[in-house]
């Protein structure tokens, strides 16, 4: 069976659209490699089948020492024995870091674990596991996100965050009308992107296949949609390694994105021999743009590959992952039509309608400062409660004025006026978004 395995690989290898897109030469490189390494070929897809990158540390300047390293790889393994010993089998284990230290969070369950410089100290309260098999984990602002995975018959595309106050995971409403679902995902700055996302649930018997590009605000909770290159729907989303500048969502083929120019590739395939090497107790250590793969069975040495250099020395072409505006001509055309249009119902006074009144008029105020953010102290001010005291009065009306406000907003367009976000300089306040 893995042989027969293995020849299928290589005929997906050798396809029609590998070669149409690089040519002969690639294709008599690709024959000679195949000719070269079959045996090797063989070896990668039995791992393939039978292992998971099942440690994985993210690490963050100042990159941790050697005697650290080997401390974080053999309390994870010790973790995972102990799952392992109650009969749950974890598909990977993820070392993210904050500025409050190093957590590991276990795929599939919701259990969280803080290093204390010598092992892991469980500190999740959250109970309800198996909710998010091979979701994104990721770090933005200090705190510990998870996004998609399958789990209670669904593969979705819910967004989870770890609520430090009360130790438990809470979902994060995201402002969409559609189940995003899962698929292959990266952040870049405040954004989350997803690539051609698949939403399922089997309590109704519904899949659905969204493409394009989603692009998730971490901060605002908005969600945009664009058009991507047709090639695209190649991409896969079986590795999901993601370096600082690059993500590598698959190993067959051999794909990687530089994120920050929104291009991708296909590399060396060579590359696999490497990234096959590891096996279920492998850590997988990411420093920067470099990644180490340490084996228990040789735990003094590691195999490095550098994504920048494999990148830049890729002898393939380098695509867009937007797809490309070939209409030029017609969008300009089209945007003219559309100032036109707004001049003429400009002109027969259209325009001049009046937004709807608001029962509370305090509304009008705060709506003087749509699309900025506010401070705690300056949206006091624009409520007028900013000379209340004691503190705990000016905290209840505060309250009261934000619900009262999102509730008559709401009534009419459907969402919030005001959101509240995390202050990322001070964890005991927040600041306001106005819509």
């Amino acid at each position: 069976m893995l042989l027969i395995n293995s020849i299928e690989f290589a005929k997906r290898v050798q396809s029609e659209y590998i070669f149409s897109k690089f040519g002969s030469q690639f294709k008599f490189q690709l024959m000679r490699w195949l000719r070269n390494h079959f045996p090797n070929l063989i070896v990668f897809t039995i791992s393939a089948l039978t292992g998971y990158s099942q440690i994985l540390f993210k690490d963050e300047i100042p990159y941790s020492d050697s005697t650290e390293l080997q401390n974080l790889y053999r309390q994870s393994l010790l973790i995972q024995d102990s799952f392992f010993k109650s009969g749950i089998r974890t598909q990977s284990m993820e070392i993210l870091e904050t500025d409050t230290g190093k957590y590991l969070v276990i795929d599939g369950r919701l259990n969280l674990y803080r290093w204390n410089d010598v092992d892991w100290v469980n500190i999740s309260k959250s109970k309800y596991h198996g909710y998010n098999h091979l979701s994104k984990k990721f770090i933005f602002n200090n705190s510990i996100y998870s996004f998609g995975g399958y789990g209670f018959w669904r593969e979705h595309g819910d967004l989870i965050k770890y609520d430090w106050d009360r130790n438990e995971w809470e979902t994060v409403t995201l402002l969409t009308d559609e189940d995003i679902g899962n698929s292959a995902a990266f952040k870049v700055g405040n954004y989350l992107y997803v690539v051609n996302p698949i939403s399922r649930n089997q309590h109704i018997n519904l899949s659905n296949k969204h493409e394009g590009l989603y692009r998730i605000n971490l901060l605002t909770r908005e969600v945009d949609v664009f058009s991507i290159d047709s090639k695209l729907s190649l991409l896969k989303s079986g590795m999901r390694l993601e370096t600082q500048n690059y993500y590598l969502p698959s190993r067959d083929p051999f794909q990687i994105i530089d994120k920050r120019n929104m291009k991708y590739k296909l590399a060396d395939i060579t590359h696999v021999l490497d990234l096959s090497k590891q096996n279920d107790r492998s850590l997988l250590w990411i420093h920067g743009d470099s990644l180490s793969i340490q084996s228990v069975d040789s735990i003094a040495g590691f195999i490095h590959l550098d994504f920048d250099s494999i990148y830049k020395n890729a002898p393939f072409p380098a695509y867009s992952i937007l797809k490309s505006n070939k209409s030029s001509l017609f969008a300009g055309i089209l945007i003219v039509g559309i100032l036109i249009c707004f001049i003429i119902y400009k002109k027969n006074g259209r325009s001049k309608k009046l937004p709807p009144k608001f029962t509370n008029p305090t509304i009008d105020k705060v709506l003087v400062y749509s699309g900025k953010t506010l401070t705690q102290e300056e949206l006091d001010d624009v409520l007028g409660i900013d000379q209340i005291n004691p503190a705990e009065t000016q905290r209840s009306k505060r309250s009261n004025a934000f619900k009262e406000i999102n509730h008559e907003y709401s009534k009419l367009y459907g969402l919030d006026l005001i959101t509240r976000i995390e202050n990322p300089e001070d964890k005991r306040k927040y600041l306001y978004h106005i819509k």
